[in-house]
């Protein structure tokens, strides 16, 4: 991947055959933890599994703790067969206990709240009734991104009634110099009905790319480089690519390329086993839960809030966000100064207003997808400030 510098994703090497859990949310006579691993790899599954909060919504499967209790009762949903296939296929691929609880974690927040693009009049592989979309965050001078390019093309060809991907464009303009006008020169395409035979000539020539290839390139769609890229007729192009970069930041993007499945970022989706892994997941996947069950999980997250006062914002963690919280909550000291208790119980006694403002900030900061590290020295950092002030 490409975060504002050059990161590659990882890459994973095995091929990954699904045939684990069953389709349905009926009750099974066996565990559904997947017998295709072996018996040291089914152990780590459920010591991962064990660490993973039930991420299922409907009412009949709420009482479960944790994805390894859902699973043992031969039970599943949505999220719990997408995060079970998850484990196994890193397990397969010979990532490292850590690693793999890291990036499930990070996917049942996505998946609890899975992210809202403005795809109207965006180029478009596939039918938008397919039942898997793929929208795809791009910039045309990344390296990564041209092999995400012929990924894209090579998981389309493999499920093409099944999938329907949806380029996003994301320039980033701090490091390459050709990508803004780039993306331009595509919505252009777009708009004569030529995108994806551009996309591929950009992407192919991109050791190339300068500003006279892309007026070759443009001179070749009919049009001239001072009617595109005039500050006012250009402007109508420029507003496509200002709309994606902005849903990029509401997404939390941090570079490119960057891969959404159903709403749901997916880490490692240039590989194509891990984005063909996750396709045949989703198309065999129990279907999601209603609007109406979703609406009566958030309510009684709402009633479950350690932290009175702080109900509407702790109700848009995902579970391992609010896990997360309370191992933040419980291990730092309360920022008021002179007072011995954890920022946890300083919080629920209404101790000083520092804490329940440090609260809000480490939720903010979670919900950021802020690394656990640089958090905890922010909120280390603002404790000591706090703690060494005078009472007033």
């Amino acid at each position: 991947m490409q975060v504002f510098a050059v990161k590659q994703t990882n890459t994973f090497l095995a091929v990954l055959v699904l045939s684990l859990l069953t389709t349905h949310c009926a009750a099974q006579s066996s565990s559904l933890v997947p017998n295709s691993l072996s018996t040291s790899k089914q152990n780590t599954f459920r010591e991962i599994a064990r660490e993973i909060d039930n991420p299922c919504v409907e009412d009949s499967l709420a009482g479960y703790k944790t994805l390894e209790d859902v699973l043992d009762a031969g039970q599943t949903c949505h999220e719990a067969y997408l995060l079970s296939s998850d484990i196994e296929f890193f397990l397969k691929n010979d990532l490292d206990k850590p690693r793999i609880r890291e990036m499930v974690r990070d996917e049942a927040k996505n998946m609890a709240s899975p992210a809202e693009f403005n795809l109207e009049n965006r180029p478009r592989l596939g039918e938008s009734s397919a039942p898997v979309e793929i929208v795809v965050f791009s910039d045309f001078q990344c390296p990564f991104c041209a092999r995400a390019a012929e990924t894209m093309h090579k998981v389309y060809e493999a499920r093409p009634e099944a999938i329907s991907i949806v380029f996003k464009q994301m320039p980033l303009t701090s490091i390459h110099q050709y990508a803004a006008a780039a993306s331009l020169v595509s919505v252009y395409a777009h708009e004569k009905g030529k995108f994806w035979e551009i996309h591929d000539q950009l992407f192919k020539s991109q050791k190339e790319l300068d500003a006279q290839k892309l007026t070759d390139i443009l001179e070749s769609l009919g049009a001239s480089k001072d009617e595109l890229f005039d500050p006012e007729k250009g402007q109508q192009y420029g507003v496509f690519v200002i709309e994606d970069v902005e849903d990029a930041r509401k997404a939390n993007v941090e570079g490119t390329p960057s891969f959404f499945i159903n709403g749901v970022s997916i880490e490692g989706g240039g590989n194509y086993e891990r984005l063909l892994s996750r396709v045949d997941a989703e198309l065999n996947a129990p279907a999601a839960a209603s609007p109406d069950a979703r609406r009566r999980a958030r309510e009684k997250a709402l009633k479950t809030c350690p932290y009175p006062g702080h109900e509407e914002l702790y109700a848009l963690l995902q579970p391992a966000g609010q896990a997360d919280l309370a191992m933040y909550a419980n291990s730092v000291l309360c920022p008021c100064p002179g007072v011995s208790q954890t920022l946890h119980d300083c919080t629920i006694t209404n101790t000083c207003e520092n804490a329940p403002a440090l609260i809000d900030k480490i939720i903010t900061r979670i919900m950021e997808n802020t690394p656990k590290d640089d958090l905890i020295r922010e909120i280390e950092l603002i404790v000591q400030q706090e703690r060494t002030k005078m009472n007033p």
